[in-house]
């Protein structure tokens, strides 16, 4: 993979980590890439995966060491990235992004007005109300990913995933009109 970054898979004190962690790098390299489109910076997946690393290898160290380190290390890259990029309100590395990637993740730009911000903190509280399956297809969609590419994802097919997304889009409105969030009941 010619856009791959370099590893340092290294503890806090700089020693190199066990060489399994660099084996089980290599073999989930390609993963690491597909796993979050919206991550498209070779550097950023590289912090992500060495973070993983490292808390796995902290882990270790508290716990035991990891028997399945291959699917365990992909839960915690995954763990990672996610909270990466839940935006500048819940992590201080993302303080330093751009107002237009910010806006590219379907977050908030911080130059947008309160009311702006308001309105898309309520929408997610409504969307965080549905279920596992209709929030992650909801994210899928709003990610950009196409109806035939979210089906094969989710074990489905491409007219069942029109009327899921409908059915989806319905019952968050519906949400949001029976049950507002506290912010709303404000006056």
């Amino acid at each position: 993979m010619e856009r791959a970054p370099k590893f340092h898979l290294v503890d806090r004190s700089g020693r190199p980590l066990d060489e399994r962690f660099g084996t089980v790098v290599r073999q989930l390299e390609r993963e690491f890439f597909e796993r979050f489109r919206q991550v498209r910076d070779p550097a950023v997946i590289a912090n992500c995966v060495e973070e993983a690393a490292l808390r796995i290898h902290i882990h270790e160290n508290r716990r035991g060491r990891v028997e399945n380190l291959r699917p365990f290390f992909l839960r915690v890259y995954s763990n990672v990235v996610k909270s990466l990029l839940r935006g500048p309100y819940y992590t201080k590395h993302e303080a330093n992004v751009p107002d237009r990637e910010l806006e590219e993740r379907g977050q908030p730009s911080r130059t947008g007005t309160a009311e702006q911000t308001e309105r898309w903190i309520i929408a997610r509280e409504a969307i965080e109300r549905l279920d596992e399956r209709k929030q992650q297809l909801l994210s899928l969609n709003a990610l950009g990913y196409t109806a035939k590419e979210i089906a094969l994802k989710l074990h489905t097919t491409e007219n069942n995933v029109y009327t899921m997304l409908h059915r989806a889009r319905e019952e968050a409105k519906q949400i949001l009109d029976t049950h507002p969030p506290e912010r709303m009941n404000k006056a």
